[in-house]
Formats: C-alpha cells, sequence, structure tokens
C-alpha cells in the first residue's frame, strides 16, 4: 500500500487557532486473524498539506482483511490528537490503481 498524502487537514476546532501547528503522520493498519499489524509514516511538520509518498508492505494477507488509515497531529508534550480515518473493509472490493486515488479521510 501506498500513503501518498493528506489534503485541506483542518485544525480542532477546540484549539487556538493563533499558534497551532500541524505535525501530522498516518497510521496504516491491516486486521487479519493474526491480529493487527501497523506502519506509521514519517512526521510532517508544520503543514496541513502533508506528503508522504511512503509504502507499506503486509506480509500473508488475505482479500477479506480489512485496511485502515488514520491521520494524527503529533504532540510533544501531550497525547497526539486523531484527526480522522477511513476503513476500507474487505480489500477483495479494492481494485488495483495505475494512478493514485485520493480516498477522502
Amino acid at each position: 500500500m501506498q500513503v501518498i498524502e493528506a489534503r485541506n487537514l483542518a485544525v480542532p476546532s477546540d484549539l487556538l487557532h493563533t499558534f497551532y501547528t500541524m505535525d501530522s503522520y498516518s497510521v496504516v493498519s491491516c486486521t487479519s486473524e493474526a491480529g493487527v499489524t501497523s506502519h506509521h509514516t514519517k512526521i510532517e511538520r508544520n503543514n496541513l498539506q502533508p506528503h508522504w509518498n511512503e509504502r507499506c508492505t503486509f506480509e500473508d494477507v488475505a482479500l477479506s482483511n480489512n485496511l485502515t488509515v488514520a491521520i494524527f497531529d503529533h504532540k510533544k508534550l501531550s497525547s497526539d490528537i486523531f484527526l480522522g480515518q477511513v476503513a476500507l473493509l474487505h480489500a477483495d472490493e479494492l481494485h488495483v490503481l495505475t494512478e493514485p486515488e485520493a480516498i477522502p479521510v
């Protein structure tokens, strides 16, 4: 799987916007009978349009496994902030892409 980018990330409404910086990363998780395997992308600092362009590989994945991509804002002094996620249920419904395709989170 390749995680390319996120677009137009919104600052959470309960946070002060004046000096807010977004240090975003994504977590790709594959759920199977054996458990959950995850891949974390690098942190894109001070960016509401992060571009990761990272590939991850999951071993022994069946077509019935579920994939989830979650986006977080990294915080040094507190817990990371969850921004959103997309769940791709039953990978057998996916198709092979020859060009990048946006999936809204």
